[in-house]
């Protein structure tokens, strides 16, 4: 969201729509969210907006009188990940290609609109913690979506990644399905866990399937299953 003064807004009255809509409104949902705005140190402004962006959640962006910044944040959250809600105070400040996804136009100056807007984004944060992975976004929906926010492939598994998955699974688990594994690490934020399972397995199971398609294409069976 702007930070500074806007066509519609003063500075402050930013300060006011997230301290006494957004912020009270999300946290008082009864989702468990925190809400907050990305405040990056003067050392690495960007750097910090982008691990924000790459590491909340959701991500609630309002669009209202087309804030350069804005946009350029919500681009980037859209090519990292799903789970983003567009907001705007005017229906045309949505770009067209925009508001087919998951999006609101709100008003904030009354006691009934700050209530609207409670009920609101309860509804559109509902709807994310139902169906989490849905693609929301142009980006998405071009490339297909991406497997779940975990680190790509390394050339070579670091030892300690080894050990540490090596305790996680333990002893006689040749029957855990190592996917809904480091599916259930990360809903419980374990985040690094959760990318070990992934990256061992998914070191392993191109080997296996080559293996095995080479295995079945030197039998003597139809070409179309080949």
């Amino acid at each position: 969201m702007p930070f500074s003064e806007t066509s519609s807004c003063t500075e402050a009255e930013w300060t006011e729509i997230f301290e006494k809509i957004f912020k009270q409104s999300i946290e008082s949902s009864g989702l468990d969210y925190e809400c907050r705005r990305s405040e990056a140190t003067r050392g690495n402004i960007i750097g910090g907006i982008i691990r924000d962006l790459n590491d909340s959640h959701v991500v609630v962006a309002d669009l209202t009188d087309r804030n350069a910044n804005v946009f350029y944040e919500l681009g980037v959250r859209h090519s990292l990940k799903n789970r983003t809600i567009i907001l705007a105070q005017k229906r045309d400040d949505i770009p067209f290609d925009l508001q087919a996804y998951a999006s609101h136009v709100y008003s904030w100056k009354t006691d009934d609109d700050k209530i609207a807007f409670a009920i609101k984004i309860k509804d559109l944060l509902e709807e994310v913690v139902t169906n989490p992975d849905r693609p929301d976004n142009p980006v998405a929906d071009f490339l297909g979506s991406p497997s779940p926010n975990l680190d790509p492939l390394p050339v070579e598994v670091p030892r300690e990644d080894i050990a540490q998955a090596q305790s996680l699974l333990g002893v006689g688990t040749e029957g855990l399905d190592p996917g809904k594994f480091a599916a259930t690490l990360a809903s419980e934020s374990n985040q690094r866990s959760a990318r070990i399972v992934y990256r061992l397995t998914n070191a392993e199971l191109p080997l296996l399937v080559d293996n095995a398609l080479t295995e079945i294409n030197k039998q003597d069976i139809p070409s179309q299953i080949q």
